[in-house]
């Protein structure tokens, strides 16, 4: 047997696959789990016999067993998923349940443990209780709880009827569960700076604060990121989380652009010599890629993240349907924002999600779509340049030369600073094609 010391140099993804070992799961089962082949549980296996010198799975688990089991690895993020007994009596909830586990395992950040009624869950840093109605009509009841608490932080009631899509509401599900607990892990660093692991409720932080564009936690952001990006866990989401923040800075025009973009290149090269196939590495490669303006390359690596059942595919049809149109796909890019106003729940909409679309409908020559979306956009959030830039665009557009005058003058009452290399960012976010289409409409904003 191996010493007590070796368990150490298991990775997070073996010490996954050694917890379902010792819950009995087959191979075949692991690979239903974890969405990985049967060849990369085989590999996975030899590399833990090895590490633990063991030379079959029995002896694997009992070198766990008996090491400490009172030791937690605190650099990991545990989830619960806890059901009750009812599920196999209704078959579309169990069907449903068994798709949000496989989309949550997506994440590629939890360790998931699946938990019966009278199993302890208290130890797990995330807690979702699953529960079914009884009766004709098949419902899922959902409560998301952090840790020793029963304070809620989101819950749902999913009616499933036959013939409704149970793939879709399971990404429906799975991508709020994924937002709820991304916000609660940053609200807890936002009170708790020393919340541990820090890989995880830091860069939640950052994510969520870029995430609503604030130029006022930007450097703030840059610096917890780069703090983070020194250690050792989960170096594909600090990547994927820094790579936002980088994103942030140069499209808002806060900082400069080759400076950022330099460093992003040596944050990107790492994580993907030490995790290509994560869609976090995926993720931070294709916004590194967008930043050089090489959109081909970018699309290739969104489009390797829509291939896999992370909730991460969410957050990038937006991006995809910007880079589609940028390369004049212009089909491409209606059908991805149809997909993703399809998924994502309308509570989940953010501003730069909305101008995204009014985008789309300027180069499509929407003007009057464009228009409208963009104006109920400024209702609520006047401070939008862009928003503002298309308003005044489609008024040119449609001969409105007096709200034309009128929507120029507020948007420097809004924004004050807006420069020329604001504009030219601005037109940037055009394909070659629209860019003096655009261009013309705006040419006489500084007059």
């Amino acid at each position: 047997m191996g010493e007590l010391g070796k368990k150490q140099e298991l990775t997070s993804r073996q010490k996954e696959i050694l917890s379902l070992l010792r819950k009995g799961l087959t191979n075949s089962e692991i690979c239903f789990a974890l969405n990985i082949s049967a060849n990369t549980v085989k590999v996975h296996l030899a590399n833990i016999y090895r590490i633990l010198e063991v030379t079959n799975r029995t002896e694997a688990v009992s070198t766990d067993m008996t090491s400490n089991p009172q030791e937690e690895d605190s650099e990991e993020i545990s989830l619960a998923i806890c059901h009750s007994n009812d599920f196999l009596n209704t078959p579309l909830v169990h069907t449903l349940y068994l798709a949000i586990v496989q989309s949550l395992q997506g994440c590629g950040v939890f360790q998931i443990k699946v938990c019966g009624p009278d199993d302890d869950d208290r130890n797990c840093d995330y807690r979702i209780k699953l529960s079914t109605t009884q009766g004709e009509n098949q419902a899922l009841f959902m409560a998301l709880h952090k840790k020793d608490s029963e304070t809620l932080l989101w819950s749902n009631l999913q009616k499933i009827q036959l013939g409704d899509d149970i793939s879709l509401l399971a990404e429906q599900i799975s991508i709020q569960l994924f937002r709820h607990i991304i916000l609660a892990a940053a609200e807890t660093y936002e009170n708790f700076p020393d919340s541990t692991p820090q890989w995880w409720y830091g860069s939640c932080y950052s994510i969520s604060k870029m995430e609503n564009r604030s130029k006022e936690h930007f450097e703030n952001c840059e610096r917890i990121q780069t703090d983070l990006l020194g250690g050792d866990a989960h170096k594909d989401f600090v990547a994927g989380a820094t790579a936002a923040v980088y994103y942030a800075g140069v499209t808002e025009n806060w900082i400069k652009g080759d400076e950022s973009v330099k460093k992003l290149g040596e944050i990107v090269s790492e994580t993907m010599r030490e995790n290509p196939s994560s869609v976090y590495s995926l993720y931070s490669i294709a916004l590194y890629n967008m930043l050089l303006g090489n959109n081909r390359e970018s699309v290739s690596y969104f489009e390797l993240i829509m291939h896999t059942n992370s909730p991460m595919r969410v957050s990038c049809r937006r991006l995809l349907s910007q880079v589609y149109s940028l390369t004049e796909q212009k089909e491409r890019a209606q059908q991805q924002l149809d997909e993703y106003e399809r998924v994502i729940p309308p509570s989940m909409f953010q501003p730069f999600q909305i101008v995204a679309k009014a985008f789309i409908h300027f180069m499509q020559g929407e003007f009057a779509d464009c228009l409208k979306i963009s104006e109920q956009l400024l209702m609520f959030h006047p401070e939008i340049p862009y928003a503002r830039l298309l308003t005044i665009a489609c008024n040119y557009k449609c001969k409105n030369f007096d709200e034309y005058r009128k929507q120029s003058r507020m948007l420097f009452e809004y924004n004050p600073n807006f420069s020329n290399d604001d504009l030219n960012r601005f037109f940037d976010c055009f394909a070659p094609a629209q860019r003096g289409e655009i261009t013309d409409c705006l040419k006489n904003l500084f007059e």
